[in-house]
């Protein structure tokens, strides 16, 4: 499935929307969907965009090209990537010039689910919850929360959170 903006050379997002202030995922990838997206906002309360399999071996390969991407809820995520009981067909999430926000993570993986690969190419994650004046630094915001066995490539842009740009507790960077 592919879902495109039919205005080309514009801002971020502008090409339409997926999801809105009342959806609590604003894009469900799931069991070996293969979905690109260019061009587009995506809003949902809980997570902007959803790509998971809950833990069983279906590949799903999601692609996000100069896309706005945003769970507004404080507790939120932008992107939430579960993985897969298969290591050989990992959970593929690809964005590229997109801009990604959340209030606890602006990419996030499950530290129970595995086999991810993420590659995320000049794009702008924002984690937003939090104080960034507290020393208390749990529950707070981050731009990417990497828990889970996988890959996680970040290729230009910009990573930024109220306790960290990136927490990477397992996988490679």
């Amino acid at each position: 499935v592919s879902v495109m903006s039919s205005e080309h050379g514009g801002e971020r997002g502008d090409g339409g929307a997926i999801g809105g202030a009342e959806t609590f995922v604003g894009l469900w990838a799931y069991w070996y969907a293969d979905v690109t997206i260019t061009g587009i906002t995506v809003i949902g309360t809980d997570s902007g965009v959803y790509a998971a399999n809950d833990s069983v071996a279906r590949q799903t390969v999601l692609k996000m090209y100069d896309c706005t991407v945003t769970g507004t809820g404080a507790e939120s995520s932008g992107v939430y990537v579960m993985g897969t009981t298969n290591a050989d067909e990992p959970i593929t999430f690809i964005a590229e010039d997109c801009a990604i926000t959340g209030g606890w993570y602006a990419v996030v993986g499950n530290g129970e689910q595995h086999n991810t690969a993420i590659t995320l190419t000049d794009c702008d994650l924002t984690g937003t919850k939090g104080d960034p004046a507290s020393t208390n630094y749990d529950g707070m915001g981050l731009g990417i929360y990497h828990p889970q066995e996988g890959t996680l490539v970040i290729d230009g842009g910009t990573v930024t959170g109220v306790a960290a740009g990136v927490e990477m507790r397992a996988g490679t960077l």
